[in-house]
């Protein structure tokens, strides 16, 4: 299937519940929007304020539940998720920028982690 044959394609998956740190553990439903960066099209780590869909850069992101596909580095991972959090989405999805297996634990300090749970 070519990149635009998956344009208004429902995917289901199964899964594992994801873990941010030590943090809050629970399930989140919506449509996956890998996100760029306002100023650098190629720029998908969700580092940069405001977010923007990188197939819709021109629409509004989306009003029903979402979740953000963000690239991994340029910033720590409390940044991308506030970034996320701002722009309304239900939950955050970071895929990894380096060709390793070791998966490192993401950490969010305390005081702040309450703001997004």
């Amino acid at each position: 299937m070519g990149r635009s044959d998956w344009r208004d394609t429902t995917v289901l998956q199964n899964t594992d519940s994801g873990k941010y740190g030590e943090g809050y553990i629970g399930s989140s439903r919506g449509i996956a929007v890998h996100v760029r960066s306002k100023d650098a099209e190629k720029d998908h780590t969700g580092c940069q304020w405001p977010l923007l869909s990188t197939a819709a850069p021109n629409d509004p992101l989306p009003s029903e539940p979402w979740i953000a596909v963000i690239r991994r580095g340029s910033c720590n991972f409390e940044i991308k998720v506030q970034n996320a959090w701002r722009a309304n989405a239900t939950a955050v999805l970071i895929y990894n920028d380096r060709d390793t297996t070791n998966l490192e634990k993401m950490k969010l300090s305390t005081d702040n982690g309450r703001k997004y749970l």
